[in-house]
């Protein structure tokens, strides 16, 4: 014994992972065999614990006995803690199923003293550390020699079925929670598109040229740019760009409210991105397009919310030549059909849309509270 841990505020002894656990570590057949692979046995990696959980139950690659024979790799038994010791080092995941495992992840089988959930919930709490510190997925690679000297809480078998039972309960009602959470904002998501979609079927409708009834944005925005914030379309819509501003950042476009603005390389995957009231203007690469709607024909609100519906994935396609990394540029945008109704009914359309916006910042809010509870309760249980 070395040391003393704190769990719930009472003291419970400390003791070397090594001394309660065997530890085994993974192996890699040569990727050249083909007969290495596509096996019986189950092979984590990383991106395995990443999408499991507490529980990994399968794995994207398997391997053969042959393979298992040629490489460092062993089979875990069921109940094995398997952690990273790489990349997103921390991540864990108790093996469901007998599996081996990549040399990135190392294998944890629990003596009788310790259960493998209590230590499964004990590597979520130091994560919570390593990210706090910002170091999670950063610091140096961790070793088999560093986790037999870590030094753990070790309480009595029925105090860590208590606390199991009790992370176990909470994680449940937590995860029914945000899923109700989800699915309002999920709903709230979808309001403006259903309101788009009820204007088209209510009201006398006339087709036009997207030339006709969208206003380009060319021109950048000088030797402001350094003011403003570099904004990117995603899937989601809006979010900071990932890059850096580029060489020429005169070049760069203005997106201020109200604004819709694509990614031509990606506008198949839905990267799409609209700057309303509420958002700061931005600049955006010149590589992307960015349009407005004419005044007396085509409300940009309500344009975005047609264009990232079913109505706008049909344009899309429509405008393609099926290469999936196609450009879409504003020229051949201009030359897609648009079912308008009258400008009139997308003014009122388009101030219904903006009311969503804060319903959703609520339950963004709300959900965000909800993502903080899991380490709030670990830090409760495991805190000092």
């Amino acid at each position: 014994m070395a040391g003393v841990c704190r769990v719930k505020h009472k003291a419970w002894p400390s003791v070397r992972l090594g001394d309660v656990a065997e530890t085994y570590s993974g192996g890699t057949p040569t990727r050249g065999v083909v007969s290495y692979y596509n096996g019986d046995i189950p092979w984590a990696k990383i991106e395995d614990l990443t999408r499991s959980g507490m529980w990994i139950k399968s794995t994207e690659e398997t391997i053969s006995e042959l393979g298992l024979a040629n490489s460092a790799a062993v089979v875990y038994p069921a109940g094995t803690v398997l952690i990273a010791m790489y990349a997103s080092i921390g991540t864990s995941s108790i093996a469901a199923i007998p599996l081996a495992s990549n040399q990135a992840i190392l294998g944890c089988v629990c003596q009788e003293l310790l259960r493998p959930e209590f230590l499964w919930y004990w590597f979520q709490f130091k994560r919570l550390e390593l990210l706090s510190q910002g170091r999670g997925g950063t610091q140096s690679n961790l070793n088999a020699a560093i986790m037999r000297d870590l030094q753990i809480p070790l309480p009595k078998l029925s105090d860590q079925n208590r606390i199991i039972e009790h992370l176990n309960l909470q994680t449940t009602k937590w995860g029914r929670v945000r899923t109700a959470v989800k699915i309002r904002l999920d709903a709230a998501n979808r309001i403006p598109t259903a309101i788009a979609a009820e204007s088209l079927k209510s009201t006398k409708t006339s087709k036009h040229l997207l030339r006709e009834c969208l206003i380009e944005v060319k021109q950048g925005v000088g030797q402001d740019w350094q003011h403003y914030p570099v904004m990117g379309a995603t899937r989601q819509g809006l979010a900071p760009a990932k890059d850096k501003v580029g060489k020429n950042p005169h070049r760069y476009k203005l997106v201020d409210p109200v604004t819709v603005f694509y990614n031509p390389m990606r506008i198949l995957l839905g990267s799409i991105a609209l700057v309303d009231d509420h958002d700061i203007p931005g600049i955006t690469s010149p590589d992307y397009v960015v349009v407005k709607g004419r005044p007396g024909v085509l409300d940009t609100r309500w344009f975005y919310y047609w264009f990232r519906s079913i109505h706008g994935q049909n344009l899309i396609k429509s405008l393609t030549r099926g290469a999936v990394r196609e450009r879409i540029l504003f020229n051949r945008l201009a030359k897609g059909e648009i079912e308008l109704p009258p400008y009139e009914v997308q003014l009122r359309d388009s101030e219904a849309m903006k009311l969503v916006y804060p319903l959703k910042a609520h339950i963004m809010k709300e959900l965000s509270d909800i993502e903080a509870l899991p380490a709030a309760l670990l830090r409760e249980v495991f805190g000092s």
